[in-house]
C-alpha cells in the first residue's frame, strides 16, 4: 500500500526525461503517476477525446496541461509550476470521475463506479494533507482547488444516494453484498466536504456590514450536500471511522468531527421519523430543514429559497 502521508515533494516535479517504469513509480507512492493513471482508466469507456494513443502512451504525458508530474531528484523544484500542474491534473481527474458518476446508472457500472470514487476521493485527500506540509505551507501553493474537492463531494453524494435507487443500493445490489469500498466511499466523500469548508453548524458568510448574507443560498447548497450524505454515514461505523482517521491528520479541524457526526445522527433519526405537521405560527426561512415524503429523494431537503409571499 502507498503511503500517501510521507509521499516526496519530488515527486510531483515537472520533468521532460527520465521516466521511471511504472512499477517503480508506484512503489515510491508517486502521486503524480497515479493521478496520471486514475485518470487514465476513468476514461475508459468514455466518449473519445479525440487521442489514439496507447494508455501506457496517456500516462505521465499530459503535456497539454504543464507536462509531467514525476521524480525529479537532484533537479531544482519551481513549486508554482508544480502546483499549477498538479491542480490542473485534479481537475482532470474530477471531471474524469464525475463523467464516470453520469454513466454509472447503467446495468452493471455502479459497483465499478464505487470503488473507482473511493480511488479517486483517496488521492485527493492524499493531495490535501501533504499541501499542509511545511514546504507547501511556506510556498503558499495549493495543489487542489477546493472548489475541484466540492464539485466531486456534491457530485457523488447526489449519485450514492439520492438519484433513482442511487449507486451504494445498486452497487451493492450487483455484488450481492455489502463491500469495504461502500464505506470507504463514505468516509472519504465526507472528509472532501470538510476539505472544502462545508460547514452544517455556521451560518452563511455576513456583509462588510454584518447586516446581510453573502451568497446565502451557496451557502445552504453547501449544507444540502452534507445533509444528502449524513443519513449514510450515521448507520455506517466504518465510515465513521475513516472519516475520524482522515481528519486525525488535519490539526486544523476542532470540533467539526463531532459536531457533523452529531448532526448526522440527528438526521438518520428524523428521515425515518413519523411525519409532522410544520409549525403554523411560523414562516419558511432560507436553510430550514423540511422532510419530504418517502416518495421523493433524498427526503431531507434544505430551504434554499423561500418566494415573497410564500
Amino acid at each position: 500500500m502507498i503511503n500517501f502521508q510521507h509521499a516526496e515533494l519530488s515527486t510531483l516535479a515537472i520533468v521532460a526525461q527520465g521516466r521511471p517504469t511504472a512499477s517503480k513509480r508506484l512503489a515510491r507512492g508517486d502521486l503524480a503517476y497515479l493521478l496520471d493513471a486514475l485518470i487514465s482508466r476513468l476514461g475508459d469507456g468514455l466518449a473519445p477525446s479525440g487521442s489514439t494513443r496507447p494508455i501506457e502512451e496517456e500516462i505521465g504525458a499530459d503535456h497539454e496541461h504543464g507536462g509531467e508530474l514525476g521524480n525529479a531528484h537532484g533537479v531544482a523544484i519551481d513549486l508554482g509550476a508544480v502546483a499549477k500542474g498538479c491542480r490542473s491534473k485534479t481537475k482532470k481527474l474530477v471531471k474524469r470521475m464525475l463523467a464516470r458518476l453520469e454513466k454509472a446508472n447503467a446495468p452493471g457500472e455502479a459497483h465499478r463506479a464505487v470503488v473507482q470514487l473511493a480511488a479517486v476521493a483517496g488521492v485527493l485527500r492524499a493531495l490535501a494533507l501533504l499541501e499542509r506540509g511545511p514546504e507547501w505551507r511556506r510556498a503558499g501553493h495549493r495543489l487542489v482547488d477546493s472548489g475541484d474537492l466540492y464539485k466531486l463531494a456534491d457530485s457523488a453524494a447526489i449519485a450514492l444516494l439520492a438519484r433513482g435507487e442511487g449507486l451504494l443500493a445498486q452497487a451493492q445490489r450487483e455484488v450481492g453484498s455489502s463491500f469495504e469500498e461502500m464505506s470507504s466511499t463514505v468516509g472519504l466523500v465526507a472528509t472532501l466536504m470538510y476539505l472544502c469548508g462545508i460547514d452544517a453548524t455556521a451560518r452563511p458568510p455576513q456583509g462588510e456590514r454584518g447586516d446581510e448574507p453573502l451568497d446565502a443560498r451557496d451557502h445552504w447548497e453547501k449544507v444540502q450536500a452534507f445533509v444528502t450524505l449524513a443519513p449514510a454515514l450515521a448507520l455506517d461505523l466504518d465510515a465513521q471511522t475513516i472519516l475520524a482517521q482522515s481528519l486525525e491528520r488535519f490539526v486544523a479541524h476542532g470540533s467539526w468531527l463531532f459536531e457533523h457526526l452529531a448532526i448526522a445522527a440527528a438526521l438518520a433519526t428524523l428521515e425515518t421519523a413519523a411525519p409532522q405537521n410544520a409549525d403554523e405560527n411560523r414562516w419558511p426561512e432560507q436553510g430550514d430543514l423540511v422532510v419530504v415524503p418517502a416518495s421523493f429523494i433524498p427526503r431531507l431537503r434544505v430551504i434554499l429559497d423561500v418566494l415573497p409571499g410564500a
